[in-house]
């Protein structure tokens, strides 16, 4: 048979018979008689997708993608949430007699960045899950900002900044104030990670720290990350 116009956005046709590309509205459905398959387009019939096993999803280029396709990204994204539940922790530096000194200057006023991850050392994209403050000389209050960068001497830019904390510390530092659970970006494989603080005493307090680590999955549709830091305005 021809293809029959039932309503305005709807159509009936034989298996064999070729879909109208012309002259049709969005969101058009065209039903096959003789297999009861039913056809959907979104774009004037351009582009015909069944109806009832897709649905309409469109790519980043403007394309169809198909249920099945959006099914994969889905169970990846689960995947990757589900692994940050499970992830395994590593903590750097692994020898235990060392720690990364972070120094402040003057009262609020961040000190120098300072390494703490050396560049190359961590072969997949992590992101911190805690800092550790295993030693301190003064008791204050302190902020605790880390940042990582591509290139091992090129300090960490402001959109490199990974994350940070606040915390008012005795002396010496004790099991209950020692871990501080950061919400840290994504840093990229083989990233430098460095720390720097800045103290309310401004006494050129020193802060010995440590890091714990995890793999960073990353989802098939991550949110810009703000360049500017640490508002976006």
């Amino acid at each position: 048979m021809t293809v029959k116009q039932i309503i305005p956005t709807h159509y009936e046709m034989s298996h064999g018979d070729t879909k109208p590309t012309t002259g049709i509205p969005p969101i058009t459905t065209i039903r096959e008689i003789d297999t009861n398959m039913m056809w959907i387009t979104y774009d004037g019939g351009t582009n015909w997708i069944v109806a009832d096993k897709r649905v309409r999803l469109v790519g980043e280029d403007g394309s169809f993608l198909a249920l099945d396709e959006q099914l994969d990204d889905l169970l990846a994204n689960i995947a990757a949430i589900e692994h940050y539940a499970h992830s395994r922790t590593r903590v750097y530096p692994q020898d235990v007699r060392l720690v990364a000194d972070l120094v402040a200057a003057a009262a609020n006023v961040f000190g120098d960045w300072i390494e703490i991850i050396p560049i190359d050392t961590v072969d997949f994209d992590y992101e911190v899950m805690g800092l550790i403050i295993e030693e301190t000389d003064a008791a204050t209050t302190y902020l605790i900002q880390l940042g990582f960068s591509l290139v091992d001497g090129t300090e960490p830019t402001e959109a490199q900044i990974a994350g940070e904390r606040r915390t008012l510390l005795p002396t010496p530092a004790v099991r209950a104030t020692e871990l501080l659970e950061i919400k840290s970006q994504n840093i990229p494989a083989d990233a430098k990670l460095w720390g720097r603080i800045k103290s309310k005493a401004g006494g050129s307090e020193t802060l010995g720290v440590s890091v714990a680590i995890a793999r960073h999955i990353e989802i098939t549709n991550p949110v810009t990350k703000l360049a500017t830091w640490p508002w976006s305005t």
